[in-house]
């Protein structure tokens, strides 16, 4: 029974009444219908009824739909770099760098890529199908990066402020490579689909199934 009919029951009742109960009782009953009606609306599950409203309920349950961040890890590489001194075309001398580089890596997934499949919203079930984790974020620590050791043969010129570029390229690369063969990405994987269940439970869905892509660095 909607909240008119209810009403009008309630009105056809308090007609038979004298004036003072009609008052009274016909106050308190749609006082009732419009508390239960409200109790009603607090409890009863969020009605997401199309595929894009599913798509815009996730991206709002995350900070930041396009780069949304899922794991994160630290990543450690040695590095020796090397630079020749010439004169004339000809090697006079040569400096080694070596340096530990320290840097932090995240993986995630552009939601904007998700794909909703299986909306059943009488049966409460959906499939959420999400894009391949790939790294968002690599950046190099600077402050617990540091030098181990460097030494020059012959005429090699001090350590330059290129060669310390040059190091810290190449342990990011490293860095990169190391986190893409680790578990990040299965890390990233894991964390999404239970932030998405999680999401999509709270708007009444009973039967969550995330699926997701496999990652790789060249995803």
């Amino acid at each position: 029974m909607n909240l008119s009919s209810f009403l009008g029951t309630v009105q056809g009742l308090v007609g038979r009444l004298g004036d003072r109960a009609k008052v009274y009782i016909g106050a308190g009953l749609v006082g009732f219908a419009v508390l239960a009606m409200l109790l009603f609306s607090l409890f009863r599950p969020a009605q997401v009824v199309t595929t894009e409203s599913v798509r815009n309920l996730i991206f709002s349950g995350v900070e930041n739909a396009s780069e949304f961040v899922a794991a994160t890890t630290d990543g450690y590489a040695t590095v020796k770099v090397d630079e020749v001194a010439k004169k004339l075309g000809i090697p006079i001398g040569k400096t080694t760098l070596i340096y530990e580089g320290v840097g932090t890596v995240q993986a995630g997934f552009n939601l904007k890529e998700l794909v909703v499949s299986d909306l059943d919203f009488k049966n409460r079930t959906i499939t959420a199908e999400l894009p391949a984790p790939r790294i968002l974020n690599i950046n190099l620590d600077i402050a617990r990066s540091s030098k181990i050791d460097d030494y020059r043969s012959w005429f090699g010129p001090a350590v330059t402020a290129e060669l310390y570029e040059e190091a810290q390229r190449e342990a990011l690369a490293i860095i990169r490579e190391k986190a893409c063969s680790g578990n990040l990405f299965k890390a990233a994987s894991s964390s999404a689909k239970e932030q998405v269940r999680t999401i999509l439970s709270k708007a009444g869905f009973n039967t969550v199934t995330v699926e997701v892509e496999f990652g790789s660095c060249a995803a």
